[in-house]
């Protein structure tokens, strides 16, 4: 189990450097057929509209404001269901020191 933890933190760490791997993405997939949406985007309250709108373009679906309002109802939704776990990521503040220690670490990667 103590391997399995250490795994899994390292594992989100792999994830989350997905750069490294978008050269090899581009090939398989050809530019014109992935996007690259930053989290910061989608999980900014004020950002969320504009990054799903650019991914219903992206997909040849309608982004007209009804169509991002009704995802954005959606996503409030399926977060409020998951209970405290979802409160308390969205009411946890990060220090400024933390965030440039965040920030220095991925810079390589974005």
């Amino acid at each position: 189990q103590a391997w399995q933890d250490i795994f899994y933190h390292c594992d989100q760490l792999i994830k989350s450097m997905y750069s490294v791997f978008v050269h090899e993405w581009q090939l398989a997939f050809g530019p014109a057929r992935l996007l690259l949406v930053r989290s910061e985007e989608y999980m900014n309250v004020q950002t969320t509209g504009a990054a799903l709108g650019k991914v219903l373009r992206f997909v040849g679906l309608p982004s007209d404001d009804a169509a991002v309002s009704a995802l954005i109802a959606g996503r409030v939704k399926s977060g409020a269901s998951r209970g405290t776990r979802a409160t308390h990521a969205r009411s946890w503040t990060m220090s400024v020191e933390l965030r440039a220690r965040i920030d220095a670490f991925y810079a390589p990667f974005n």
